[in-house]
């Protein structure tokens, strides 16, 4: 969509095949080109996993390839799937996103990739950032579901803002200090 006014739209169209979810771009150039995140969500391409695609032009994707390292392994991972826009950090691109399994519901974590590389996952959260633990969280249109729809990074502090049951929105508050001691190195 594009919009001078914010009342009339122009729709564009899709950038990545209509079978995509997830899909974000990264705020600024890496090596002179766009990068987003995305996850098909088809079973023709296997497990739900993040995938990196690369532009010149914002309209044409290509050079996709699986982000391996985004799946957690401290719970049953079924799919996983972005959803905030990641942001630039001194030790790399911090990525918020959300894991899921069929029986134990979503959680939201967090992953680290290069600065120059985004295809290379350098950390990841030892545990999950938010999970499903108040009402609003665990009873719902879908039970036990938070997934990340948004974030705010400012000096020290981050806010996630995330769905809940796929009815709800709410907000957690953490300092960076918190979200790094979070963080354990990919081996």
């Amino acid at each position: 969509m594009a919009t001078d006014d914010f009342h009339k739209f122009d729709r564009l169209g899709l950038i990545l095949p209509f079978d995509n979810k997830d899909c974000v771009i990264f705020p600024s150039k890496i090596n002179g080109r766009y990068v987003a995140l995305h996850r098909p969500s088809s079973s023709n391409f296997g497990k739900l996993d993040i995938w990196t695609a690369e532009s010149n032009d914002l309209t044409t994707w290509g050079n996709h390839h699986v982000l391996d390292e985004a799946r957690i392994h401290y719970d049953v991972c079924d799919r996983v799937g972005a959803g905030a826009i990641p942001f630039l950090t001194d030790k790399g691109w911090v990525v918020i996103y959300h894991s899921a399994s069929e029986t134990q519901g979503y959680i939201i974590t967090a992953m680290l990739l290069d600065k120059d590389n985004p295809q290379k996952v350098l950390m990841k959260s030892k545990k999950a950032l938010i999970k499903p633990t108040e009402t609003y969280e665990t009873k719902g249109f879908v039970n036990n579901v938070v997934f990340t729809c948004g974030l705010t990074h400012c000096d020290n502090q981050l806010t996630v803002y995330y769905g809940a049951c796929d009815q709800n929105i709410a907000a957690c508050t953490m300092s960076m200090k918190e979200l790094w001691e979070n963080m354990e190195v990919v081996a």
